[in-house]
């Protein structure tokens, strides 16, 4: 069963989110992003970010996944 959405809304990612509103650093994993700190739920004010070089993701890799280059 789909679920229906408002035009073009589409469903929030899982990740990291920083409400603008307040500030506040939090991760989703469900289907609803709700910041815990100040309860704001408009996603224009939820943003997803991007965090490089993260040692969880790193840990998959093995020597041979970093071969060649310049």
């Amino acid at each position: 069963m789909k679920a229906k959405m408002k035009g073009e809304q589409k469903m929030p990612e899982s990740g990291d989110y920083e409400c603008q509103r307040c500030g506040a650093r939090f991760k989703v994993d469900g289907q609803s992003v709700i910041c815990p700190q100040c309860g704001n739920t408009k996603l224009d004010e939820l943003i997803l970010f991007y965090v490089e070089n993260d040692p969880e993701e790193e840990q998959m890799y093995t020597e041979a996944d970093w071969h060649g280059g310049d």
